[in-house]
């Protein structure tokens, strides 16, 4: 036994002992880095397959939302957004945590809605044709707060605030002072894509008050009289 053994025996058996322990130590530490490693990069590129996956289902989703509503002609227009309310569907089901399959629901939803009202929102507000019951404004407003609520940021991009704005017009969901104050967070109105938006943000300045503002705004934008509906305007 080790006892039995000369001192310096056991010292030099304590010794080997230790360097012993020493290396399985070392080998465990070795291991579990390795492995930690291999776990980084396997979570890295998953991660990195999952957002292009993402961004390119998206991309493509944008698109065919943006073809629908480019469309002039009503029957294939409608028939573009039914397909693009259900593509809507099938992509919020794959990422139910992520607010743009939210806010690009409420934008298929909207033009939904705006298609069924008939006419352009401008003439809308200028005849002040609001309060109707339509089921797509109501879900585009539903889809905003839902998309809202899983952002940290307190504001949506200016597209989905405008179709917020409108869509609690339509409805009456909100006063013409909250319509104003969900407005005032839009960052760039001037660069609206759609003339219609922009006419509403400006005809919405004039409602609430600030008519010097809400023309100039009209006049900035430059097409006051570029289509039938812009001839209400003069």
């Amino acid at each position: 036994s080790t006892k039995r053994l000369p001192a310096i025996f056991r010292k030099v058996d304590m010794y080997y002992r230790y360097k012993s322990k020493k290396r399985t130590q070392r080998h465990y530490e070795t291991v579990l880095i390795v492995l930690g490693a291999a776990a980084l990069v396997f979570a890295l590129v998953y991660f990195r397959s999952y957002l292009y996956f993402w961004k390119f289902s998206y991309n493509r989703l944008s698109r065919t939302v943006t073809a629908a509503e480019e469309t002039v002609d009503p029957k294939m227009r409608d028939e573009l957004l039914q397909k693009a309310m259900s593509a809507c569907e099938n992509y919020r089901g794959q990422n139910p945590l992520q607010a743009d399959a939210y806010y690009i629901s409420a934008r298929v939803q909207y033009l939904m809605g705006e298609s069924e009202s008939g006419g352009s929102l401008s003439r809308s507000v200028i005849e002040e044709r609001s309060g109707v019951t339509n089921d797509h404004f109501l879900n585009a407003i539903r889809f905003i707060r839902k998309g809202m609520s899983l952002e940290s940021k307190k504001r949506p991009d200016d597209v989905t605030g405008i179709i917020l704005a409108q869509s609690c017009f339509m409805t009456d969901f909100v006063s013409k002072e909250e319509i104003s104050s969900i407005l005032s967070q839009i960052r760039s109105p001037k660069t609206l894509p759609r003339l219609d938006d922009r006419r509403f943000y400006g005809l919405m300045s004039i409602l609430n008050g600030d008519a010097e503002a809400g023309v100039q705004f009209l006049v900035d934008i430059g097409d006051i009289q570029k289509e039938d509906d812009g001839k209400l305007f003069l």
